[in-house]
């Protein structure tokens, strides 16, 4: 069965499902238009109807619409900090507005975004995410409302496809989750949400491949087409910065009491050679956001997380080390893309210590455990200096999952054969990331 029909049945128990149309059910008669649907019949329909025409022939009683968007985004700012303390209604509304009133353009359109609601909920709340920091961008650059129109809807319908994807996968945890190559893999979901965009909305070519492009990154190395640079649309910049951010901060940050603003440091260092120049846009509005007082170990710890610091600091030199000697030997290869956007990543996670370099250099001083006033920066800074280093391990990891599959498919025995002894030198300096 697809998975667009395993959704639907998943959703039937929760939400007054109903045909559009009257539907044909051969020996078992005629479903009427506007009959609310149960899990059997469903699962009867799903024999009859390809998942092609889900979009077209039901539809789901109370769907998101306009005002409820609405009150679902407000409740989305009230759960961060750091956007109740950017919002200001004089400023956004207008936005705001602008941005719900695309629910009702299609019927499709608000059918798909409740089934999402529904069946994938971490997604949806991701969504919002976006359409949040969408807003500020936009207010903040004075986009006009046509630019505005479009890159809200990229970001509203970006993940939609995701309801094309098989549950298995959608549900398993995140990166490594397929390859490039994998067809029916996760990141396939880019094409089918543009398909539906494509389909049931009318948006600009931009919007289209910007849906495709939001897991690709500056650097090369994103999925499903690893383009880079200037290859790639600002809306799809935007998306993957923002989807990015929330991932992080719903995993590590939040957790912690931890506002968006805390996350500067983050943001900096993956700047320009992996989100782009839509990173050096947040980060301006970011800078109106209060960061947390406390950081998240107690003073009798200081110690014990600097020495987990440093732990981290000489891996991850170890680590570059390594691929840089990989890199020296096989030179930048333009002809072979993989192996080019690999070198890249390289380069981004070479930057992006170099950045965290003086948080490392400022924690190591002599006095940092002092009583005095030193002591609240110094912390500080040793928390930055710690999730930092953790995000570039986090690359690194990836690197070495890249390098894996680049082995698997490099048919020149020579550069394989030196990739492979890449991949023994790093897992002898294999790291746990530290929580």
């Amino acid at each position: 069965m697809s998975a667009l029909w395993q959704y639907l049945i998943q959703a039937a128990p929760y939400e007054q499902i109903c045909p559009t149309t009257d539907l044909q059910l051969d020996a078992h008669g005629t479903i009427h238009c506007g009959e609310v649907l149960n899990v059997k019949t469903l699962k009867q329909l799903a024999e009859h109807y390809i998942p092609e025409q889900i979009d077209q022939y039901f539809e789901i009683k109370n769907a998101i619409d306009e005002q409820r968007l609405r009150a679902l985004l407000d409740d989305s700012r009230a759960s961060h900090r750091t956007f109740s303390e950017l919002y200001s209604a004089s400023s956004h509304n207008h936005y705001l507005n602008l941005g719900c009133a695309c629910i009702g353009s299609s019927a499709a359109l608000d059918f798909r975004l409740t089934l999402f609601k529904r069946c994938l909920p971490y997604e949806f709340e991701r969504t919002l995410f976006c359409l949040w920091l969408v807003i500020f961008e936009s207010e903040e650059h004075r986009r006009t409302d046509e630019d505005f129109r479009f890159l809200f809807l990229t970001a509203l319908t970006h993940d939609l496809g995701l309801l094309d994807v098989d549950p298995k996968i959608t549900r398993y945890d995140h990166d490594p989750r397929s390859s490039k190559n994998d067809v029916d893999g996760y990141y396939r979901h880019t094409f089918y949400s543009a398909r539906f965009a494509e389909k049931w909305l009318s948006v600009p070519d931009r919007v289209i491949k910007s849906i495709e492009q939001h897991h690709e990154v500056i650097d090369g190395t994103g999925y499903p087409s690893g383009k880079s640079g200037n290859q790639l649309h600002e809306y799809g910049q935007h998306v993957h910065l923002y989807d990015s951010l929330y991932s992080i901060y719903s995993k590590s940050y939040k957790l912690l009491g931890k506002t968006l603003a805390d996350m500067k440091p983050v943001i900096e260092i993956n700047a320009v050679t992996h989100f782009g120049q839509a990173a050096h846009r947040l980060l301006e509005i970011l800078e109106r956001g209060s960061r947390t007082e406390a950081v998240f170990f107690h003073h009798d710890e200081f110690v014990e997380i600097r020495t987990k610091v440093l732990w981290m600091a000489k891996y991850i030199e170890q680590c570059l080390e390594v691929i840089q000697n990989f890199t020296a030997e096989v030179g930048f290869r333009h002809e072979d893309k993989t192996l080019f956007a690999l070198q890249n990543s390289f380069i981004h996670i070479s930057l992006s210590y170099y950045k965290s370099r003086i948080l490392h250099e400022q924690v190591a001083l002599a006095d940092a455990i002092a009583e005095d006033g030193e002591y609240k920066k110094l912390s500080k800074a040793l928390e930055d200096g710690f999730f930092s280093l953790r995000e570039i391990i986090f690359h690194i990891n990836k690197f070495v999952y890249r390098l894996r599959l680049y082995c698997y498919s490099e048919s020149s025995s020579d550069i394989r054969k030196r990739a492979e002894q890449v991949l023994d030198d790093l897992s002898r300096l294999t790291i746990k990331l530290i929580h």
